[in-house]
């Protein structure tokens, strides 16, 4: 269902790692419980908002884990907890099938149905879930598409790299020089006899 945890270590920290989780559709909400114990004592209905978190599977329209969040959740899942928190809109992670030119409007729409918002969620449906026409042809392709554009971002940032090595040599270098222009501006520059008598 989910990826195997793994623990990994950051420095002197463990934090747990759920592989891949980017077939995954995340969402966080706050539902009205009804709070049956306070609602007789009071006499009224009383609810109470509990924070919820739905998750979708990639492909799969019929496997959706809905239920109150824990707090295994709110580690494995903390963007998505903190943007709920800020109350701001589900933040998708990778490319929006809609600004994949491959797809018409209509595949988009027809991938959304289908709980499948992003490229890389629909390069990691496993063979058991490409169960329409065309969906294997359509997995390989955006599997083709995220390894062009990984080996192009891998090709810019060493690029970048390179270009932030030639500038940090290149005001080393500058530093150098200033320093050694004000040791030769001090030598020239004798004291007057106001320097030498303190005045």
């Amino acid at each position: 269902m989910f990826a195997p945890a793994q623990i990994r270590e950051s420095g002197t920290n463990l934090y747990v790692e759920h592989g891949s989780d980017s077939n995954l559709y995340i969402e966080f909400r706050n539902e009205a419980v009804h709070q049956p114990f306070e609602s007789e004592t009071e006499g009224r209905p009383i609810f109470k908002d509990i924070p919820f978190i739905r998750i979708m599977f990639a492909g799969d329209k019929t496997k959706v884990v809905d239920r109150p969040v824990n707090e295994d959740d709110k580690m494995r899942f903390r963007k998505q907890w903190e943007g709920f928190q800020r109350e701001e809109a589900v933040e998708l992670s990778g490319t929006p099938l809609s600004e994949w030119t491959l797809l018409s409007k209509s595949e988009v729409a027809e991938f959304r149905a289908m709980n499948i918002f992003t490229v890389e969620a629909l390069a990691s449906i496993p063979d058991s879930s490409l169960s329409w026409l065309g969906a294997r042809t359509r997995r390989d392709q955006a599997v083709a598409f995220l390894e062009k554009h990984g080996a192009e971002i891998a090709k810019r940032d060493a690029t970048i790299a390179s270009l932030e090595k030639r500038l940090a040599a290149l005001e080393s270098i500058k530093t150098v020089e200033e320093n050694t222009e004000n040791a030769i501006v001090k030598k020239r520059s004798r004291p007057t006899v106001a320097d030498i008598l303190g005045d």
